[in-house]
């Protein structure tokens, strides 16, 4: 007889965030949409992203080098620009340089462990786009200017894909 309990994985899929608000979310979908096809990010997901460590199993030596990070807590960073990136995530970014002087200190901390990603940029990721709708989504981005505040908080998330949809939780704050 096959042991039918599922087993516990020895990985955990793994990214370097903070998380996001956007007060009129609904807004920025409605406002984007005749542009892109695609999935939103669900509102309570929300998050800037410093550093995606995919699958990892070692959490703890992770924790023990992010300990050392160093960041003014609880700062408010506002995010302006939408980008697109690879041609298929949008995105909002900011040009807030506390925010590049973090993802260099994660990337030196965790340099031998993790290759730094060279066209990789701070950013909140608002939808994976499917389709792109109107090619005059350029003028329309450029134009756009949309505000998200990120209460400056660098989390260890662990990401599970669950049939529901993908669920976060946070391992460790910094």
């Amino acid at each position: 007889m096959k042991n039918s309990n599922k087993e516990i994985s020895p990985f955990h899929r793994l990214f370097i965030a903070s998380f996001a608000s956007i007060e009129n979310y609904n807004l920025l979908k409605e406002e984007l949409s005749p542009f892109f096809e695609g999935k939103w990010v669900e509102q309570q997901n929300l998050h800037m992203t410093f550093k995606f460590l995919g699958e990892v199993t070692d959490v703890e030596k992770i924790i023990e080098k992010l300990k050392k990070l160093h960041y003014q807590k609880k700062q408010i960073v506002v995010f302006q620009k939408l980008k697109l990136f690879h041609k298929n995530i949008l995105s909002l970014r900011s040009s807030n340089k506390t925010l590049y002087k973090i993802e260099n200190q994660i990337d030196e901390l965790l340099g031998e462990q993790f290759t730094k990603e060279n066209d990789f940029k701070p950013h909140i990721t608002l939808m994976r786009i499917k389709k792109i709708k109107d090619s005059d989504y350029k003028e329309k981005l450029e134009k756009f200017h949309f505000t998200a505040n990120l209460d400056l908080k660098i989390c260890l998330v662990e990401s599970a894909l669950k049939p529901e949809g993908v669920q976060y939780k946070v391992i460790r704050e910094f």
